[in-house]
């Protein structure tokens, strides 16, 4: 079983639990199994639930439509600290320097 269909299976299970009652729900999880499973190094980030009182929208085609180079305060932050970690603890100045083309590439490790 993949890790998608692991994942489609617990939301079906969370969508019928009773405190999803009121119908918001957004799903998230990883972006790219083929590149999760290919990874060296696996970074999760524990986050507190979306804020968003829209139902329907999904988090991971958010993230692969690089929707949170438009309307995220955490994701920047988040994009910064995942490089950092992957690319040995650089200078902050570096990262900053870099954060431009940090943010087009971020797909490829958020």
């Amino acid at each position: 079983m993949t890790i998608h269909s692991q994942l489609d299976e617990l939301v079906k299970q969370w969508k019928m639990h009773e405190a999803c009652a009121e119908g918001i729900f957004i799903q998230g999880g990883h972006v790219d199994e083929e590149v999760l499973s290919g990874s060296r190094l696996k970074l999760m980030v524990l986050l507190k639930e979306v804020n968003s009182s829209d139902a329907g929208w999904n988090l991971q085609r958010f993230v692969r439509e690089k929707g949170y180079l438009k309307k995220s305060s955490t994701r920047p932050t988040l994009i910064r600290w995942t490089y950092g970690i992957l690319h040995g603890y650089p200078e902050f100045l570096e990262v900053e320097n870099r954060y431009a083309n940090i943010k087009e590439e971020a797909d490829q490790f958020l």
